[in-house]
């Protein structure tokens, strides 16, 4: 039986609200959105519900998780999910042994160097007079963390986000927003 996209909007909303946070496990759902073949009806439910909060899966868009006993075959069903807050703090690998499991384990760091790339990549054509009204909404922003208290990092991190996803809401057309979720890429050695 399939995950119900509410089980995920109800687990994520309960998490949401501590803004810096990771869940890890199998969730069985597959979607090309982490790497997968193929779709599955619960794999769709949890990316809207992902997309829903603004969540990010730190998977790397195609490094195996599951070991298949068919030569070739594998899934990708084991994810890391964060908040957009500890997102860019975090990197995530897979071990290249299964050891003895049918998963590679999958080992998850805080605080390590990651490089954003966008798996997907959308363009919206912007006038001028819209790229430059949508610049300085974003100046006038950034500029307004100078004067937010500068003691503590994670609560101007989570300023800068905040004020950068209600611009682009602000702005963007509803019908342009989505996907709203990003898949991180770590730099690091992929097993082979």
């Amino acid at each position: 039986m399939d995950t119900p996209v509410s089980f995920y909007r109800s687990l994520f909303g309960v998490l949401h609200s501590t803004k810096h946070f990771l869940i890890l496990g199998d969730f069985n759902a597959h979607h090309s959105a982490w790497g997968c073949r193929r779709r599955s009806v619960a794999g769709v439910r949890l990316l809207r519900a992902v997309e829903e909060m603004d969540l990010v899966i730190l998977n790397d868009g195609g490094t195996p998780t599951l070991l298949h006993p068919s030569p070739g075959a594998f899934s990708v069903i084991d994810l890391v999910i964060a908040s957009p807050q500890l997102a860019p703090l975090c990197e995530v690998s897979m071990e290249a042994d299964t050891y003895g499991s049918d998963h590679y384990p999958i080992i998850t760091i805080l605080g390590a160097q990651v490089c954003l790339t966008s798996r997907f990549r959308y363009r919206i054509s912007l006038s001028k007079q819209q790229l430059q009204l949508y610049y300085h909404n974003l100046s006038t922003k950034a500029n307004s963390l100078s004067s937010r208290n500068r003691e503590d990092v994670l609560e101007l991190y989570d300023s800068f986000v905040n004020d950068v996803l209600t611009e682009a809401r602000d702005f963007l057309p509803e019908d342009k927003r989505f996907p709203r979720s990003i898949v991180w890429r770590a730099k690091r050695d992929l097993p082979p």
